[in-house]
């Protein structure tokens, strides 16, 4: 019989647990974690939070997250200490260089060191991801599929009235939603007077258009948001969306663990392998009852596959791994946005500052409004059609890796089809050119779409070690003929006499009115340019098996089952714009569509 005095501890005890919310915060330790789930997802990053959010907000299904960092209030970008860092092999197209490859290591992902520039593709790309599907009827993976998803993920944060009137800042609240918690917002900080000349001058160029949106799916001239909280301004990512405040009792997070494998029972996923990333730990394991969710990012999801058995043959076996699955599609057609070095091109006299005061509040403190360019190849060049009958000529895998299978060079095919298109049309953009009006009138450039295609594998004496990454970035010469006209097309609007006296010039290659052969550029893009643009995708492609695909149109991986891909590596081809935006659409696509049903 229990003693009076424990009777009216167990009843405060029990009144009190009633005056509690119904869930409990959800961040545990690996002691808490239950033996069994119904969802298990890999990595809490962009698409990882967004899937954990919406399969557990019913609060009937539970779901676990196993991220490798931890769990950090820390909002200031680019910073070691929540990254993880390595080198990839070299790149002969790109002067033999290897480039330095970083991931965001912590809650929130790479969407918490990132620049936060939120810039969708085109109509076109995102069909291309329904045509490169199989172009099924029943695809949601196309320009209409994914608005749905883009609504869904993001809520738009308007501009400055005074400023949008000022510089013509063009937003239409159709292309964005109004209930997420993750936003778009334009920055209220004052913009640099060189802003809107370089926006007039851009403007002026035969065939470049004005879009209305950024998100609108079409190039062209455009401002477009950050990444930030329309009031106080912070970073908006996939921590503050879907984990900040949250209290469910069926969302657990397990932070400073990596996942090693999946688990099968015959060919269907039934829980994952992971370890603690502090020293050395015994393997632990769960189980998953509905499914197992890889959301590790394009370098890490493929690794997990083929440490699971489930990749390329030649690979598994000299890391000495059974082959549960032959896919040879597994850590191929892997893209990057080649990208030229921030200064690459600068003033020599630097143009005048604002004199406007800057506000000491978070509107003032905030970046200014955000103002870029999308250009399509036939705007930005009179090379455009040889340039894609060169393309169009190339065998499918003439310059493909030697391992590439026959299933392989058959999607490429289908790939290059698209490209070559591309290439040619006013609706797709190949160079996106960002104009801040700094210290370099051109701060980021990339290349949209580049033929190169590279390679994420393991490292056969240490597989459970960081993937090995080969670029193979200017393998095709397409890519380096665009470059060589993308350059030649920005030294061209820099030569213009509205902004002679502030001498732009280019490293390397001297003022921009200068003469300079396409060798002297194509050397120049060869030694200057990165691989990367740290908008890695394509390693697990939504594409049919036949074709060298991994995921079919559900995001299950091919061979087995209740295993899913939901980041960036399902991309088949790269998009013309920063790929997180794409990876929240895709998230919440998943969600819905495929995982949940």
């Amino acid at each position: 019989m229990l003693s009076p005095i424990i009777l009216v501890i167990s009843g405060l005890l029990a009144a009190v647990s009633s005056a509690l919310p119904a869930g409990y915060p959800t961040l545990i330790g690996r002691r808490d974690v239950q033996e069994q789930y119904d969802y298990i997802i890999v990595g809490a990053g962009s698409a990882g939070l967004t899937v954990g959010d919406r399969l557990s907000e019913d609060g009937k299904r539970t779901v676990l997250v196993i991220e490798y960092g931890e769990l950090s209030d820390a909002i200031d970008g680019f910073n070691m200490s929540r990254m993880r860092g390595w080198k990839s092999l070299s790149s002969p197209g790109y002067d033999d260089r290897a480039f330095d490859i970083f991931t965001g290591a912590t809650v929130g992902g790479s969407g918490s060191i990132n620049g936060q520039n939120l810039v969708r593709g085109t109509v076109e790309e995102y069909d291309a991801f329904k045509t490169l599907g199989g172009n099924l009827p029943s695809s949601v993976w196309d320009w209409n599929g994914l608005l749905s998803g883009f609504r869904k993920a993001f809520t738009l944060g308007l501009p400055d009235k005074e400023q949008a009137s000022k510089y013509d800042i063009s937003y239409d609240q159709k292309y964005w939603g109004t209930t997420s918690q993750l936003f778009g917002s334009f920055g209220k900080g004052r913009l640099n007077p060189i802003v809107g000349v370089l926006y007039d001058l851009m403007k002026s160029i035969p065939k470049v258009k004005v879009a209305t949106d950024s998100g609108s799916g079409t190039p062209g001239l455009m401002w477009f948001p950050q990444n930030q909280d329309p009031v106080n301004f912070s970073r908006s990512f996939s921590k503050s969306a879907h984990w900040d405040g949250l209290k469910r009792a069926n969302y657990h997070l397990l932070t400073g663990h990596e996942v090693k494998k999946v688990l099968f029972k015959g060919n269907t996923a039934v829980g994952v392998e992971y370890v603690s990333t502090q020293g050395k730990s015994d393997k632990l394991s769960v189980s998953a009852k509905k499914e197992v969710i890889l959301a590790a990012s394009a370098y890490q999801s493929p690794q997990i596959l083929m440490l699971s058995g489930i990749g390329p043959r030649s690979v598994l076996d000299e890391a000495g791994i059974s082959v549960k699955v032959e896919l040879p599609g597994v850590g191929s057609n892997f893209q990057d946005h080649p990208t030229f070095p921030f200064d690459g091109f600068s003033w020599t006299t630097q143009p005048p500052a604002s004199d406007e005061a800057t506000p000491d509040t978070p509107e003032g403190r905030s970046n200014p409004p955000q103002l870029e360019v999308v250009l399509p190849l036939p705007v930005l060049s009179d090379k455009a059609e040889s340039i894609a009958k060169s393309h169009e000529a190339q065998s499918a895998g003439e310059f493909l890796p030697s391992s590439y299978t026959s299933e392989q060079i058959e999607g490429y095919a289908r790939q290059k089809a698209v490209e070559t298109k591309m290439l040619r049309s006013l609706g797709t953009g190949q160079a996106m050119i960002i104009m801040g009006g700094g210290s370099n009138p051109v701060q980021v450039n990339f290349q949209l779409h580049p033929s190169s295609r590279g390679q994420i594998s393991l490292n056969p004496k240490d597989p459970e070690g960081l993937p090995v990454v080969d670029y193979r970035a200017g393998s095709n010469p397409t890519d380096i003929a665009v470059l060589v006209e993308v350059t030649k097309f920005v030294r061209n609007y820099l030569a213009s006499s509205k902004l002679a006296k502030y001498g732009p010039t280019q490293k390397g290659l001297g003022p921009v009115g200068d003469e300079v052969s396409d060798e002297e550029i194509e050397a120049w893009v060869r030694s200057n340019l990165s691989a990367s643009g740290y908008h890695p995708v394509g390693t697990c492609s939504k594409m049919p098996r036949k074709w060298g695909g991994v995921v079919d149109e559900g995001l299950l991986v091919y061979g087995v089952k209740k295993l899913s891909v939901v980041d960036a590596s399902v991309h088949p081809i790269s998009i013309g714009g920063n790929v997180g935006g794409t990876v929240f659409a895709v998230a919440e696509k998943a969600s819905h569509e495929s995982i949940a049903s």
